[in-house]
């Protein structure tokens, strides 16, 4: 592990999520299992009850319209008022006969679909948000040095921003400049021996990359040559096992 970046507000909406996934799935739960017993009993019940009020409130109705025949009459809008009154129960009761028929036979398969579906949105958002609160967490993808860094604890940081450099060091690669007389003495993936000063013993290493193309010495080399003198660059890779 090379450095973590603070979590904690993703930590938060991981919680929040997690309280949706249970809700998402009590509801799939619900959709799929259907009403309790207990419920349809207690359905069953106030559909006897409303339906018990509008026969005696019918049969109100009925003697009430008969005794408007003889002596005893009732004004006409104390029998509209009833009449409406019962409409409004007998819509009601109507409406509770189909929501317990609704109640009984379960939800219908669009509805259970509908459930899954939102499960499955809430699950997603988790997986997102766990991606990002991993991502906090900074490995190493090899055995490196960190060569230089540019933030220390504490401090901010934004998406694409350098905050560290390693340094592979277990095969380093050495540039070399081949004059063209001596070019065809060089092929790829000839194992060549390579000294440096301060060392006698000479660096084992291969070539793995020949310039086709000449170019002029850089100035940074040093050779007896003048420096107008074309060479071809040649690169070198030496294993370096001491630093893995």
């Amino acid at each position: 592990m090379l450095l973590t970046i603070d979590s904690s507000d993703l930590e938060l909406q991981r919680q929040l999520i997690l309280a949706q996934v249970d809700l998402a799935e009590a509801q799939l739960q619900l959709a799929e299992k259907g009403a309790r017993v207990e419920d349809r009993a207690s359905r069953r019940e106030k559909m006897s009850k409303r339906q018990k009020r509008v026969w005696l409130k019918r049969k109100r109705i009925s003697i009430e319209s008969v005794n408007s025949g003889g002596n005893e009459s009732i004004p006409q809008k104390q029998f509209d008022d009833a009449r409406a009154i019962l409409d409004v129960r007998q819509a009601n009761y109507d409406g509770a006969v189909q929501a317990h028929q609704k109640l009984v036979s379960g939800s219908r398969p669009e509805e259970i679909a509908i459930a899954k579906a939102a499960k499955a949105q809430v699950e997603a958002s988790l997986a997102i948000i766990d991606k990002k609160i991993h991502d906090c967490t900074i490995l190493s993808p090899l055995q490196a040095h960190s060569d230089r860094e540019t933030g220390g604890s504490g401090e901010m940081t934004t998406p694409g921003r350098n905050v560290l450099t390693l340094a592979d060091l277990s095969t380093v690669k050495l540039r070399v400049y081949i004059k063209e007389e001596r070019l065809p003495r060089v092929a790829l993936d000839q194992m060549v021996d390579v000294r440096i000063d301060g060392s006698s013993v000479p660096f084992r290493g291969r070539v793995n990359f020949i310039s086709d193309v000449a170019e002029f010495t850089p100035k940074t080399i040093q050779t007896e040559e003048e420096r107008v003198k074309l060479v071809f660059a040649v690169e070198i890779e030496i294993d370096n096992p001491t630093e893995c």
